[in-house]
């Protein structure tokens, strides 16, 4: 049984681990064919190729993360399921954030970079929500979701209102009165984030409780610099590292806790057959 279960394991972690690889490939599929067509090496990176060259090493990571997490049969199914939807959900925001990079040096395409923006400002606070599920499953935190329903219903109004923002006639991001909104319900559930943590794990007082501590630090430090950064178009966003370092900050927090959890059950079994070998000795 136990054997089975590793096995479809395995094959789940293949599949995603391709399908993060056929999308990565997709990226840059086009690539070599424009270098070559514009005069090799000095035209791809002149081209702004080598920008994507710097998000490969965090998609890279997000990919074997992904196999890696789907191979460790000893995280709870529940944490695991919340885990690799945080993998996806990341993955696809690095990409969002080149693809709207690229749309913001090039020409005027109001649809498309509208609808990626779109889906940048909805991602985020699913992936802090996401991160709540694994370091307490049992909940739901339904008043989390509603606030993310309520970010994604303003964000969209993007497509026919300036209320949240929009792209002006020389494609460049213009902020409404509500463009603050995902930074702020961002913030609250950091804030949740980081208060859950600290009441689940900081009474264990072990040295790897800070670890999702440090992450949630780690991502309000992004916030800051972003801030600093304003509206420059990035590559690939201060936040968006930051959730991809925070993915393996929170899986390795979990197989930590697996390994705690192990060495406790060991001394127990222990101690029960030293007890058993005092009342009957022979």
């Amino acid at each position: 049984m136990g054997s089975a279960h590793a096995g479809r394991s395995t094959r789940r972690g293949l599949r995603l681990m391709a399908a993060l690889c056929a999308a990565a490939t997709l990226l840059m599929a086009d690539a070599p064919a424009r270098a070559e067509a514009a005069g090799g090496f000095r035209a791809f990176v002149q081209g702004g190729y080598i920008e994507l060259l710097g998000i490969l090493p965090a998609l890279m990571l997000l990919i074997l993360l992904a196999f890696i997490t789907q191979l460790d049969s000893y995280i709870r199914t529940d944490q695991k399921k919340a885990l690799r939807a945080i993998i996806i959900v990341v993955f696809s925001v690095v990409v969002q954030n080149y693809v709207e990079y690229r749309l913001a040096a090039g020409e005027l395409r109001w649809l498309a970079r509208t609808i990626v923006s779109i889906y940048g400002y909805i991602a985020r606070p699913v992936i802090l929500l996401l991160f709540l599920k694994v370091i307490a499953p049992q909940r739901r935190f339904r008043w989390g979701w509603a606030l993310a329903g309520v970010n994604a219903a303003v964000q969209l109004t993007a497509l026919f209102s300036p209320i949240c923002f929009w792209i002006d006639g020389n494609n460049h991001f213009q902020g409404g009165p509500l463009t603050n909104l995902c930074l702020y319900v961002s913030l609250v559930l950091l804030g949740c984030l980081f208060v859950t943590t600290l009441r689940l794990f900081a009474p264990q007082k072990r040295r790897e409780t800070w670890l999702p501590m440090l992450a949630v630090l780690m991502i309000v430090g992004s916030l800051a610099l972003d801030g600093n950064v304003g509206l420059t178009p990035q590559p690939i966003s201060f936040l968006t590292m930051a959730a991809v370092i925070g993915s393996v900050v929170y899986y390795s927090w979990l197989h930590l806790q697996f390994v705690r959890g192990y060495e406790r059950v060991l001394r127990e079994e222990q101690r029960i057959q030293i007890m058993m070998t005092q009342i009957q000795p022979h």
